[in-house]
């Protein structure tokens, strides 16, 4: 079973907690820090049930987009934030 999954550009960045929808259930998945865009995380025995009753494997996809920066104040803070991550 096959999931696709978006978040936030900031909390890929800083990580966060998602609660997934099964078909049967709710599984709750950590995003950890640093996500990169289109990420895959497997869960085995979390999918579909086959024939034989057991459970197969869940895979999730994360994605993000950036969100539109059009502010010359926000423009500067992101680059300055992007200065200071970037010269540790």
């Amino acid at each position: 079973m096959n999931i696709e999954h978006c978040i936030s550009v900031f909390d890929a960045m800083i990580g966060c907690e998602i609660q997934l929808q099964n078909l049967d259930s709710t599984i709750e998945v950590v995003i950890p820090p640093g996500c990169q865009n289109g990420k895959r995380f497997e869960y085995p025995e979390c999918g579909m049930i086959s024939k034989n009753g057991k459970r197969g494997k869940l895979t999730l996809t994360i994605h993000y987009n950036a969100p539109s920066v059009v502010s010359p104040t926000s423009i500067a803070l992101l680059a300055s934030l992007q200065n200071s991550l970037t010269n540790q």
